[in-house]
């Protein structure tokens, strides 16, 4: 007999009646949905093959938009450079007179000159993958904005100081949906690889089912290092460099024109921001990596719970303590499994070299 009620979940929902219809509804329309929309918006969405003329006009119009989302952030990154803007420390220039002899005069006048300070390749040009948080990025502009900081190399209208707010939120948007696609994936890995846990332990699944359940989470886990990883590591390349510059200029190390770019606060809170979307994919990555090392040892858990598994047979049981030891998953950033213990280890480097740091009055 089939079904084809469909439940509804409300706020508060009654735990012993929902069903699985329901639940999967609720997710469809309440998660999945308005996350396809996110990524076809920011022209991230994958191409489905299901229906192929269907697929053929939606391959178009989706290399249209990914077409106009590339050239709309590439008019962004040339903004950037005519309005002397880097993402590590804001606006960036220099103001120089040139003062000239008229001809048919002995008058003297002078005009200013603006150009913007620090090398134009390692700036500028490559790394325009750089992005910032939309509300950091949205605060950060408005506010130079209002203190008309804003000089351009030439003439430019308030159309393009508009165009320059925009194509830096629509960066800060894609970096934004990328870095928080893969830490959600890894937040719903780790409640996956729980679950199992839980499932083993109280042995409500078959221990060969489970095996396949691993195998399973083993090609999730793959697909979160082998297609979601290597975006996140070009996007943290990037942002560390801006963390690094970022932390020296606020340090006065890099004194190209301290005077008339002084340090503020919003400078600062935007290195800050910079360092957290650094190493948040890191802390993820290591969360689920200290999981699947949990894996390993269920095995012997399993083998010792006496009254769980009184009635499965010793060679049951030793198969799964076989099989979760060989069991080799991480979490790869760099193609480097990530581990809470090199994190804690770059944590506690860091820390003694900023206190040495100061102890010698580097600061």
């Amino acid at each position: 007999m089939q079904s084809t009620e469909i439940g509804e979940i409300t706020e508060m929902p009654d735990f012993e009646m929902l069903n699985t219809s329901a639940v999967l509804h609720y997710c469809e329309h309440k998660i999945l949905r308005p996350y396809l929309r996110l990524l076809g918006v920011m022209g991230l969405k994958p191409i489905s093959n299901d229906d192929s003329q269907r697929c053929t006009r939606y391959c178009i119009f989706a290399n249209l938009h990914t077409c106009q989302v590339a050239i709309f952030m590439c008019i962004g990154y040339i903004l950037q450079y005519m309005a002397c803007f880097r993402r590590d420390r804001g606006f960036c220039y220099k103001t120089t007179t040139l003062k000239f002899q008229l001809t048919s005069s002995i008058n003297e006048e002078s005009s200013k000159e603006i150009t913007c300070f620090g090398n134009v390749i390692f700036s500028y040009l490559i790394p325009t993958l750089s992005l910032v948080w939309i509300i950091m990025a949205l605060v950060t502009v408005n506010v130079l904005i209002a203190q008309e900081s804003i000089v351009f190399q030439c003439q430019v209208e308030i159309t393009l100081k508009v165009l320059l707010i925009i194509c830096t939120l629509w960066h800060d948007m894609v970096q934004g949906t990328i870095i928080t696609s893969y830490c959600l994936q890894g937040q719903l890995l780790l409640a996956h690889l729980y679950f199992l846990r839980e499932k083993l332990l109280h042995h409500t699944l078959p221990p060969i089912d489970w095996m396949k359940e691993i195998s399973e989470f083993r090609k999730l886990l793959k697909y979160f290092n082998d297609d979601l990883g290597p975006a996140v590591c070009i996007y943290t390349v990037v942002n560390l460099s801006w963390a690094a510059a970022g932390t020296i200029w606020l340090l006065r190390y890099d004194n190209s024109d301290m005077q008339t770019n002084p340090v503020t606060w919003i400078e600062t809170i935007n290195v800050i921001l910079w360092i957290l979307i650094s190493i948040v994919p890191f802390i993820q990555a290591a969360r689920l990596t200290t999981a699947c090392s949990m894996i390993q040892s269920m095995g012997h858990e399993v083998r010792i719970r006496p009254f769980v598994y009184q009635t499965t047979p010793g060679e049951d049981l030793d198969s799964i303590l076989l099989y979760t030891s060989s069991l080799k998953m991480y979490a790869k950033l760099f193609r480097i499994p990530i581990t809470g213990r090199y994190l804690c280890l770059l944590l506690s480097i860091g820390s003694i070299s900023i206190l040495t740091l100061g102890q010698c009055q580097f600061f």
